[in-house]
């Protein structure tokens, strides 16, 4: 699956993070990580949502980042907000 974030198709990259994240493998995180700079903003929620689903405490900082250090759209910013919920993480929450 992993392969497939490198798609042409933007729907078939979305799908492949979605996927990734129901799998619950952690070797996918940095690869997820890699999908939050995704020229697709329905990408990059999808990869939000998935790291949320894996858990992995490993990707905070990176998350952190993404969220603090973009104007991000907000869908995305909540898929990031759910990923750092989801690991326990502490942050200042962005409100429009």
């Amino acid at each position: 699956m992993l392969w497939r974030l490198g798609a042409p198709s933007q729907f078939v990259r979305e799908v492949a993070c979605q996927i990734l994240g129901q799998l619950g493998d952690l070797r996918a995180t940095p690869d997820l990580l890699r999908m939050l700079d995704d020229p697709a903003l329905p990408v990059r929620r999808a990869a939000g949502f998935a790291l949320a689903a894996l858990k992995d405490p490993e990707a905070g900082p990176a998350l952190r980042q993404h969220y603090e250090n973009r104007g991000e759209e907000i869908n995305v910013r909540m898929a990031l907000e759910c990923a750092m919920n989801a690991i326990g993480m502490r942050y200042r929450r962005i409100v429009p």
